[in-house]
């Protein structure tokens, strides 16, 4: 069977729905637990679609991910924030051939000088800036939670600033940030 994917919205979905599978299914390895007690299936995939959809809600106490589990919510939490903005992207650039006059000139204010767009420059440029705003944040994120006392401030500054950024709401606290 050979599917191809022709249609924009087909491909978006098939993009979601495949990091949806494959982050259900890597959060039933006990790695991702603080405990070897692992998260039920639904909660698995609730959890997934959560972070690839940036909505920060979980059906599960933080505190049962290890730190390979936050880590693996960044890396879903990053790859559904960016999903969307790359996929306009290139859906904008090579949806009609040609990029329209009013278009072109929307992605050279925002993205580039130049008047001449290219789908992969601006992905680079936008990964770019996400990554170099969301060092930033870390940094004042990791400041701020030393000078609490927190042990993992590194950790939970990087975390905190891929969350915030890519507006997922979680935290890696028990009792959120209160």
């Amino acid at each position: 069977m050979n599917l191809k994917f022709k249609s924009a919205t087909a491909r978006l979905f098939m993009y979601f729905f495949t990091l949806a599978v494959v982050g259900t299914a890597l959060f039933q390895i006990p790695i991702f637990y603080s405990s070897k007690q692992q998260i039920p299936l639904i909660d698995a995939l609730f959890t997934t679609i959560s972070a690839i959809c940036v909505t920060g809600l979980s059906t599960v106490d933080m505190s049962v991910f290890s730190s390979a589990g936050f880590v693996l919510l960044m890396l879903l939490i990053e790859a559904g924030g960016f999903g969307l903005v790359a996929f306009f992207t290139i859906y904008l650039v090579f949806s009609s051939g040609k990029v329209s006059l009013i278009n072109r000139n929307i992605i050279k204010d925002y993205f580039t000088e130049d008047a001449e767009v290219e789908a992969k420059g601006i992905l680079f440029r936008i990964l770019g800036i996400t990554f170099s705003v969301q060092a930033l944040g870390a940094l004042f994120l990791a400041i701020f939670l030393r000078n609490s006392g927190e042990q993992n401030y590194i950790f939970y500054g990087i975390f905190l600033s891929i969350s915030a950024f890519c507006n997922a709401g979680f935290s890696p606290y028990s009792d959120s940030l209160a």
